[in-house]
C-alpha cells in the first residue's frame, strides 16, 4: 500500500493528483486551454484544428486539459485514420493571478505509433 503513493511522489509529475491532498493542491486552480491539430499527407503547416468538445464527453475534455497521460495518449491514438499522419495537442495554462503557468505539447505519430511529450512533467 505504500509503494503506489511512493512512486507517485518520486516520479516527479506535479500534475498527477491521484495521491495528493487535493484540497491543498494548486493544480486545480490552473485554467488550461488545449488546441488539437491533425496533419494528413495533404496538410501543410500546423494542420487542421479539431474541437474535442464535439468528439468526446466533457469529462474527457477536462482530463485532456489536465494532461492526464493515459487519457491524452488514448485520445490522440484514437484520432488516427488512414489519412491522418500526426495528431498534436498543445496545452497552455494560466494561474489564478493571470501569470503564465505550465505548458506542454503532445505529439502522436500515427505511422510510427509513437507518442512524444514535451514540457512540464515530460519524462
Amino acid at each position: 500500500m505504500i509503494v503506489a503513493p511512493a512512486t507517485y511522489y518520486l516520479r516527479g509529475d506535479p500534475f498527477d493528483e491521484r495521491f495528493a491532498w487535493r484540497m491543498f493542491s494548486s493544480v486545480r486552480t490552473l485554467r488550461c486551454k488545449i488546441e488539437i491539430n491533425e496533419r494528413t499527407s495533404k496538410t501543410r503547416g500546423a494542420g487542421t484544428k479539431v474541437d474535442p468538445k464535439r468528439i468526446v464527453p466533457g469529462t474527457w475534455v477536462k482530463h485532456l486539459e489536465r494532461a492526464q497521460p493515459k487519457v491524452v495518449a488514448h485520445y490522440l491514438e484514437s484520432r488516427c485514420s488512414p489519412e491522418t499522419r500526426q495528431v498534436v495537442m498543445s496545452r497552455a495554462c494560466l494561474t489564478t493571478s493571470g501569470a503564465r503557468g505550465p505548458s506542454s505539447r503532445w505529439s502522436y505519430d500515427c505511422d510510427a505509433d509513437l507518442l512524444e511529450r514535451q514540457g512540464v512533467g515530460a519524462p
